[in-house]
C-alpha cells in the first residue's frame, strides 16, 4: 500500500513543495532564460575585451531553498527525470519508479532513509506532473491546425 506523504502546512514538507513549484514552473523558466542571456552577454563583453555589467539581479531569482533534510529526494527526481511516463498526446503522468531503489544505493543514501526519500521523489514528482498538466492546458491551441 502507497503511503501518502503529510502534507505539513508550516513545515519540511511545505518547503519542498515550494521549491519544486518554483522550479518546474514560470519562474523557474525566466531564471533559467535570464542565467543563459547573462551568461551569453558575459561571454560577448569577455571576447569583445570590454568589462560585463550585469543587466539583471540574479539574486532575486533564486529558487527557494532546498533544506538538507530534501537533497536526497531531489538528487533522486534528478537521476530518473528523463524516465518520463507518457499517455495519449504525450501527455506526462508519472516517472517510472523502477530503478529508484537502485538509484538510491548509488546516491548512497542510507536504507534508513530510504522510505522518507521516496515519499519525498513522489511529491516531487506530483508537482512536477502538475506543473507539465498545466502548461500542457496552457499550450493547448495555440498554433493547433484549423479543421474549417
Amino acid at each position: 500500500m502507497r503511503r501518502v506523504w503529510p502534507r505539513e502546512e508550516g513545515g519540511r514538507t511545505k518547503k519542498l513543495i515550494e521549491h519544486a513549484e518554483w522550479r518546474f514552473g514560470e519562474q523557474g523558466e525566466v531564471a533559467s532564460a535570464v542565467a543563459k542571456t547573462e551568461a551569453v552577454l558575459r561571454r560577448r563583453a569577455s571576447a569583445e575585451g570590454r568589462q560585463y555589467v550585469p543587466k539583471f539581479d540574479l539574486a532575486v531569482m533564486q529558487p527557494p531553498t532546498l533544506m538538507p533534510e530534501n537533497s536526497d529526494a531531489w538528487e533522486l527526481f534528478l537521476a530518473c527525470q528523463r524516465q518520463l511516463i507518457t499517455a495519449g498526446f504525450g501527455s506526462i503522468v508519472g516517472i517510472d519508479e523502477s530503478t529508484l531503489k537502485w538509484k538510491m544505493d548509488l546516491l548512497e543514501i542510507p536504507p534508513e532513509e530510504q522510505l522518507d526519500t521516496l515519499e519525498k521523489f513522489q511529491l516531487i514528482v506530483e508537482v512536477f506532473v502538475k506543473s507539465c498538466t498545466r502548461a500542457s492546458s496552457e499550450d493547448s491551441g495555440k498554433g493547433a491546425i484549423g479543421t474549417g
